[in-house]
């Protein structure tokens, strides 16, 4: 007979002959509870099918460590007898070492008599390296200070100029034009024109790309502080002005404009409480106390069958055995033979690795040990001839002497082409100056109404003159600053023939003297008859350097 399949509901029966409709309605409250037990014992059989899989896992796992154990016991054999061949070699190494110690103490023994020689070598250099040191150090001082000097004097040549930024470029366009428009329009000066004076303006470097800004020379450093400070009038435009600074100290100018920093703002997202599960309850052998059904009589729920007892019973020891497999389960879970396997694999590698790498390095000194050997024997050989090491030593350092010098050469002829740029860029400063001589002096005197009068009365023509002042101490000569090149002014000085006064370019201290060495030689060429006169500090006749 085919047993029909587990179902929690009653299998319909034909009633009894005694029972009314009301009590084949209903069915007893054990019924229930047996169906609720045998529902339990479902939930945790399939729990045990899960625990032959995992027993099935077991089962591979046991087998894998039988097979690392034994590739573990070879790999513990062979660190053996590394170890051990290590250890064989070790007391042969040691009496190597000790033979090769003696040599180097006799080695030792030997150098200690050339020490002397090498001293003396030593001392030699160290006196050079001194000497060589002191001159660098006054040379490099010697440069720095040139190094100012020309900066101070190319700041000072560019007092009076301004670098106006951005101004868009045209063809065939007047910068003095464009520089005088920009100040009006972009500065807010309306009066430019009548206060400021602007002596010339041009485009700096070659057309490209990109605009080239433009240098614009003011009459007095006065009128460029206040086109300067008008710069503010420029915020939030693509305009921008600066002072004309040296090649290797331009500084990079930045239209201010307002900056805004952006903040981070971080947030915690919401955290989640977790559902609380809902707690089953235990299974229990004895029936839960329900209200009977309302037709039911006190009989008929009081009452079950004997076998109905006994399959209860049979339940009961079917969760004891349950729970033993339970243990089995939790116990099976908690072994951990594959990671403490796997734990042991990867110390015994370390312990290769180690043996292996101490394996490599006695071969690695044994190999230095032998190398070391055969250069004490040739260090022996050449002991012997250490004298004329010493000798190309000297060589050596006599070679090294000359490069040295020639390097000096270097610096100092770096150091001359320095101060001839100082000298240039000096003349170029001072090429609209022109300095008067003789002019008497007055107390509260206006150098400038005397430096006009003086060239309207003496030098028989009128000029545009910036500035002027007297230099030095009193009596000395008016320094007169034009607005141009003096060129005209200079042209005009023959009118001074058999007077006391005299006109000169302002010329820098050493071009001064340099002059004052030649001013025999021109004179002699002069009273020869010759057109003899200076240029910079050379002497030039009939256009052409003369040279003697």
């Amino acid at each position: 007979m085919v047993q029909p399949p587990f179902c929690s509901t009653p299998n319909m029966v034909h009633p009894p002959r005694n029972s009314s409709p009301s009590m084949m309605s209903q069915r007893p409250v054990w019924v229930d509870e047996l169906f609720t037990n045998m529902r339990h014992i479902e939930t945790r059989l399939d729990k045990h099918d899960q625990i032959g899989i995992l027993v099935s896992s077991m089962n591979m796992k046991v087998i894998q460590v039988e097979q690392e154990t034994k590739s573990l016991s070879e790999r513990l054999a062979a660190v053996e007898i590394s170890t051990q061949y290590v250890s064989d070699q070790y007391e042969d190494q040691k009496t190597k070492c000790n033979e090769l110690k003696s040599s180097v103490i006799n080695i030792e023994k030997t150098i200690k008599t050339q020490h002397s020689d090498v001293s003396s070598v030593e001392k030699k250099m160290t006196a050079q390296k001194k000497e060589i040191e002191q001159s660098f150090e006054k040379m490099k001082n010697l440069n720095e200070k040139m190094r100012e000097d020309l900066l101070d004097t190319q700041i000072k040549s560019n007092i009076e100029n301004l670098v106006f930024y951005n101004i868009p470029e045209k063809d065939d366009e007047d910068c003095l034009e464009e520089s005088l428009i920009f100040c009006e329009k972009n500065l807010k000066m309306p009066n430019m024109r009548e206060s400021i004076q602007i002596l010339k303006a041009n485009r700096m470097g070659n057309k490209g790309e990109r605009i080239r800004p433009i240098l614009v020379k003011f009459g007095s450093f006065k009128q460029r502080e206040e086109v300067r400070k008008n710069g503010k009038n420029l915020k939030d435009t693509n305009f921008g002005i600066s002072e004309q600074l040296p090649d290797s100290s331009y500084l990079s100018i930045v239209n201010p404009s307002l900056q805004y920093a952006q903040q981070m703002q971080s947030f915690q997202p919401f955290q989640q409480t977790p559902h609380q599960q809902m707690v089953q309850p235990p299974f229990c052998s004895t029936p839960n106390m329900v209200h009977p059904p309302p037709n039911s009589s006190p009989s008929m729920m009081s009452q079950r069958p004997v076998w109905v007892d006994e399959l209860f019973t049979n339940m009961r020891h079917i969760e004891t055995r349950l729970d033993k497999l339970d243990q089995i389960g939790i116990l099976v879970s908690s072994m951990k033979v594959i990671q403490e396997t796997k734990s042991l694999s990867e110390r015994l590698a370390a312990v290769e690795i180690s043996t292996q790498y101490v394996s490599d390095q006695y071969e690695d000194q044994k190999t230095k040990c032998n190398e070391l050997k055969s250069s004490v024997i040739n260090i022996e050989k050449t002991i012997n001839t250490q004298h004329s090491d010493v000798s190309s030593v000297e060589k050596k350092m006599t070679a090294q002497k000359k490069e040295i010098e020639q390097s000096f050469e270097k610096m100092k002829n770096l150091n001359e082409k320095m101060r001839e740029d100082l000298l240039d860029t000096q003349i170029k400063s001072n090429i609209e100056n022109l300095v008067f001589y003789n002019i008497p002096e007055k107390d509260d005197e206006d150098c400038l109404e005397e430096s006009l009068i003086f060239c309207e009365k003496n030098l028989k023509m009128p000029n545009m003159i910036l500035k002027a002042n007297r230099m030095g101490n009193k009596g000395d000569p008016i320094l007169v600053k034009f607005g141009s090149f003096n060129k005209e002014v200079r042209k005009n000085s023959k009118n001074l023939k058999d007077t006391n006064f005299g006109i000169s370019e302002q010329l820098p201290g050493e071009i001064q003297k340099r002059r004052k060495t030649l001013l025999p030689e021109l004179k002699k060429l002069r009273d020869e008859g010759h057109k003899a006169y200076f240029v910079r500090d050379k002497i030039h006749v009939g256009g052409k350097e003369y040279k003697k």
